[in-house]
């Protein structure tokens, strides 16, 4: 156990908690919390030891924001209950009610040989009420195709 060792800890721990790798995190900064216990124990130099101590709180500190972090999150995923707003249905004043729209005519462009006239690639068939209308590109009437 070093001292190079132990802050080359304490920066991968404060890495992984800012890239949101919060498990990995509290592992780096439970290892560096008990290396620097086992670093003070060691320690003879009173004010060393008192610095020691400083630090090792203040990586605790560290360490158990993290871990309120990692509660806030483990709240999120368990409050799975719907919004209340969503619950109840909200009374309909009356410019609040829709309608439903209007069916909207298709359109398709195709090339097609019909018996009475050539349909030219920009012909437009119109489809209404189950009958097939063609508009001509030389005639701007609607003509409607027999079945």
């Amino acid at each position: 156990m070093s001292l190079l060792m132990i802050s080359e800890n304490v920066k991968l721990a404060r890495e992984y908690a800012l890239l949101g790798n919060y498990d990995s995190a509290m592992v780096y900064y439970q290892g560096v919390l008990d290396q620097m216990n086992k670093y003070l124990y060691s320690v003879k130099d009173t004010y060393l030891q008192q610095k020691w101590q400083q630090v090792w709180q203040e990586i605790n500190v560290e360490a158990k924001h993290v871990k309120d972090i990692m509660k806030t999150l483990e709240s999120f995923k368990l409050d799975s209950t719907p919004l209340k707003a969503a619950q109840h249905e909200l009374p309909a004043s009356e410019g609040e009610v829709w309608s439903l729209p209007v069916p909207v005519e298709r359109r398709v462009t195709v090339q097609v040989q019909l018996s009475e006239f050539t349909v030219h690639p920009h012909t437009v068939f119109t489809m209404t009420e189950g009958k097939l209308f063609v508009v001509g590109k030389r005639k701007n009437r609607i003509k409607e195709e027999r079945k």
